[in-house]
């Protein structure tokens, strides 16, 4: 890793965090390209509410598990449905909704707009260098969103900002599941705000660019 980033030409990174571990490695001057949703893939959907199931709670398993977010998920296994988005290799106990990685943004909003999650739980680990991309994701399906204030999220999207004590984290997110019709309208409201920042479209990244791709090859 080392050796790839300190002979690039030109390196971006999709988090703050993950421009600082790209400095540490001697990469030359890291550039912040924070990810952005293709539009069109969302904005048609219909989505469903879910009022007449249990709660539907969406994690993606990043590889930066907390220690006591498998008890979490135990213990409220009778009042949420928990939806998973899987980590390649990694097991699930108690019945859970699993949800494979793509890698076509239009497949993700399929997906998503089918299972309609109410509320995104995006807790982290130690390194917390993940991006606003898994966010934008729930965001954009209209789930209420949960997430460690560590993680990079843009600042005009709705969200509750944890600590990393796990207690906290039951507590919000039992709140969220008992006042359901609360969290069905603070995640209308983050979902026009996914929608209205900048697009793929209007934001395209910057290394597809054909200019770009030129200079690179000469």
């Amino acid at each position: 890793a080392e050796l790839a980033a300190q002979r690039a030409q030109a390196v971006y990174a999709t988090s703050p965090a993950l421009v600082g571990a790209l400095r540490a490695l001697g990469a030359p001057a890291p550039q912040l390209w924070r990810p952005a949703l293709r539009r069109a893939n969302w904005e048609s959907l219909t989505l469903g509410t879910g009022m007449n199931t249990r709660p539907r709670v969406l994690w993606f398993d990043e590889g930066d598990t907390p220690s006591w977010f498998t008890a979490l998920v135990n213990e409220t296994a009778e009042e949420v449905s928990w939806i998973i988005v899987e980590q390649p290799g990694a097991s699930y106990e108690g019945e859970v909704t699993r949800l494979p990685r793509h890698l076509d943004e239009a497949l993700w909003a399929r997906d998503l707009a089918g299972l309609a999650p109410h509320v995104l739980l995006r807790p982290a680990g130690k390194a917390a260098l993940g991006d606003c991309y898994f966010t934008l994701l729930a965001a954009a399906a209209g789930a209420h969103l949960i997430l460690d204030q560590r993680l990079d999220t843009p600042a005009s999207l709705p969200a509750e900002r944890l600590g990393q004590a796990a207690s906290l984290w039951k507590s919000r997110l039992l709140c969220a599941v008992k006042d359901l019709r609360g969290t069905l309208a603070s995640g209308k409201a983050t979902r026009e705000a996914a929608l209205a920042l900048p697009s793929v479209e209007e934001l395209p990244t910057p290394w597809a660019q054909p200019q770009a791709l030129l200079e690179a090859a000469q």
